[in-house]
């Protein structure tokens, strides 16, 4: 009997030797009482959101609180920091998000900080009325978690499952091992939800539309707007459901020249955001072409890998780079489990699952597609294997260089990590719901016990104070009045004279905002080669060459002060912890 799958996107065909036969291969009916109505899914879906919001605000507790910035380094640093001096900018500039007292005199796009410009760009306009320290990080996280559990029902539900089903599905897409890795430190590209709601409306098409309804039209570019204010990596991914809905379309004779209008759109409405927003600096587009393609890839074993953090069964497998942690896909226990049943089911004499023609080729085949060039993407053009590399291609270097721009390219494994899990959803259709849920229950159970560990080194970055240099955080009295503080040299001067450690640039960020000085030491993902060669060659020829500013500080490695001459060494600098802060007057004689 073949059976639509959600709004018919997938059809399933389920032979069995009884003459008993349903989508859910049950053996008892399915009677009217046990369909849910829609008033019913409503009051079942606020209690089921309910819950996930009440278990992830615990797990989440401590940086619910939006004053709470002890817990803020490393990356989560970045993406504070850029919101707090986005909020003490005067005016107005392009793009929008510019604030020209970081990285001064060149000043950066707060979208660089990954400081998501979705909540930073309104919340500027309540600035007034929010505490002087106001992070918004650890409720981004949360409403991740909470979409994402929200999608994931969605989509279980499209697929076909009922009743209790859906909302035990969704709670695999709650605690999805690839987002909460991301809770490390880079919040905004744990909104994996925007990639769901694509992967929904891709499923939620009909075989045979040529198009997509209103609605689903709006949804689509409310999706794309969104990413396009929260991460490109996402954006990126976005865009694959769209390709393949494109094609889904243009497979079912929807008119090329109508599939290309959409397309454009589609590119123009997150293009044209991204410039807005600063994420492609039209001043110097190449400067978002970075060095790291090749090794922050996806390897082939990472679905089964738990990296670093052990599982029930195992721990770290051995991978061929130590940079491809940007390519952790870990399923989990649980899902593996589900997945090896899933193989099972469909390799069972009783239940074969088949497409039809139609619904293979407007349906499977652009899924499948944009798995391959995800895929392919992701494990970059060296692909590896374990610790071992499988082929290395050679490209040119023009390809190379437009590559790099996604130099993180095991994250674009993720749209495949999500397709993974819906097919082996789609295939337990055919397990009789008193089986599948107590097996759901079970697995997700496992799934939480094998993630544990993850979970806990998340839990760790909320609960633990970061890291605070403490002579950098005691020059804050000494440069009241300051209007410019110059590090010599900065964070993005990867030297051994740079001051200061990797986590440095946050010390001197606090202190430059306690202050209200300009900066030149910060860390966002992009630098251009004319800012690494003003900030680590020409100031520091400035510096030595003279005269000092009077209006600026400079706070100097050891190495780059001993070079002055001795009269204005001992005339312009006194020792601050490992380094010297010089300014052109002596600050003993004061």
């Amino acid at each position: 009997m073949r059976v639509g799958v959600g709004c018919r996107c997938i059809v399933l065909t389920v032979r069995q030797s009884s003459e008993r036969s349903s989508v859910l291969s049950t053996s008892e009916p399915v009677h009217k009482s046990s369909v849910a109505t829609p008033s019913n899914h409503q009051m079942t879906d606020a209690v089921y959101i309910t819950i996930i919001f009440s278990a992830a605000a615990y797990f989440f507790f401590p940086v619910l609180d939006v004053t709470n910035i002890n817990w803020i380094r490393g990356d989560i640093a970045q993406h504070y920091l850029g919101w707090a001096f986005y909020r003490q900018a005067e005016g107005w500039d392009f793009p929008i998000t510019f604030v020209d007292r970081v990285g001064y005199p060149f000043g950066i796009s707060i979208a660089m900080t990954d400081s998501i410009p979705l909540i930073a760009i309104p919340l500027r306009f309540l600035d007034n009325v929010l505490p002087y320290n106001f992070q918004y990080l650890g409720w981004f996280q949360l409403s991740s978690v909470v979409f994402g559990g929200m999608f994931g029902m969605l989509i279980g539900r499209k697929l076909g499952h009922r009743g209790l089903t859906p909302y035990l599905i969704g709670l695999f897409f709650a605690v999805s091992p690839i987002m909460v890795f991301r809770m490390h430190g880079h919040t905004s590209l744990t909104a994996h939800w925007l990639v769901l709601w694509a992967f929904l409306i891709f499923i939620s098409m009909p075989v045979g539309a040529k198009n997509l309804d209103g609605r689903k039209r709006a949804q689509l570019i409310s999706t794309i707007a969104i990413a396009a204010l929260v991460h490109p990596y996402i954006l990126l991914m976005v865009y694959m459901f769209v390709l393949a809905i494109a094609l889904r379309a243009w497979i079912a004779d929807a008119a090329i020249l109508h599939v290309i209008q959409g397309l454009i759109v589609a590119a123009l409405v997150g293009i044209g955001l991204m410039i807005l927003v600063g994420f492609i600096p039209i001043n110097d587009p190449k400067s978002v072409a970075v060095w790291g393609y090749r090794l922050f890839s996806f390897n082939l074993l990472a679905p089964i890998n738990p990296m670093n953090y052990d599982g029930l069964l195992y721990g770290r497998l051995p991978t061929a780079g130590q940079l491809q942690y940007e390519g952790y896909a870990y399923l989990g226990l649980g899902m593996l489990i589900l997945g090896v049943l899933a193989i099972i089911q469909i390799s069972r004499r009783s239940v074969r699952a088949t497409w039809s023609r139609s619904a293979f080729l407007q349906c499977a085949l652009p899924i499948g597609l944009m798995s391959l060039g995800a895929v392919i993407l992701a494990a970059s053009a060296t692909v590896t294997l374990g610790p071992f590399t499988i082929v290395t291609i050679p490209l040119p270097d023009f390809v190379e260089h437009g590559l790099s721009i996604f130099r993180s390219s095991g994250r674009l494994f993720w749209p495949v990590f999500y397709v993974i899990m819906v097919i082996i959803f789609l295939t337990l259709l055919s397990v009789p719901q008193r089986i599948l849920i107590p097996t759901l229950i079970g697995c997700f159970i496992l799934q939480i016990a094998d993630l544990w560990s993850l979970g806990q080194s998340v839990s760790r970055v909320h609960r633990t104070a970061g890291p605070t240099t403490e002579w950098i955080r005691d020059l804050a009295p000494e440069l009241s009045g300051v209007q410019h503080i110059v590090v010599l040299r900065p964070r993005l001067c990867h030297t051994e004279d740079r001051v200061g450690n990797g986590q440095s640039f946050i010390d001197f960020s606090m202190v430059a905002l306690e202050t209200g000085a300009t900066l030149n030491s910060f860390y966002s993902a992009r630098h251009t080669n004319e800012e690494r060669r003003y900030q680590c060659e020409e100031q520091v020829d400035r510096f030595l060459e003279g005269p000092l500013m009077p209006d600026t500080a400079y706070v100097v490695h050891a190495s780059i002060a001993t070079q002055l001459p001795e009269d204005r060494f001992d005339s312009e600098c006194m020792q601050v912890g490992p380094a010297f802060l010089c300014q052109s007057f002596s600050p003993r004689g004061e």
